[in-house]
């Protein structure tokens, strides 16, 4: 179980960082997979503590979460929608995505 460690708060550039490899997930999954010979060892070593940072946060996250990672930013739905799909308010819904993203910080800073 992923524990939150992170003492400050994300800056928003933090969660900018964050949200753009949450978005780029699959792609960074499949190249990793198949390692591109141009990549130096410490580069890849950096992509695979993404990937599989993301990978464990998201099996960490509850259904109702994998959903909001899944339309946030894999199908990049508008909050509006995804609250009506989930049943929620758009208020809620941000306050879960920044537990995702805190536990995607921490996952990918403890690997």
């Amino acid at each position: 179980m992923i524990e939150i460690v992170r003492w400050e708060p994300l800056t928003k550039n933090d969660i900018r960082v964050l949200e753009s490899r949450l978005k780029s997930y699959h792609q960074l999954a499949k190249v990793y997979k198949n390692r591109p010979k141009e990549w130096s060892d410490l580069y890849y070593q950096n992509v695979g503590t993404i990937v599989n940072g993301i990978m464990e946060a998201y099996n960490e996250c509850t259904a109702f979460e994998q959903n909001i990672i899944k339309l946030s930013y894999w199908d990049i739905q508008d909050d509006k929608i995804i609250a009506e799909v989930l049943g929620v308010k758009v208020s809620h819904i941000k306050a879960r995505r920044m537990k995702i993203l805190k536990l995607v910080a921490n996952a990918i800073l403890l690997i």
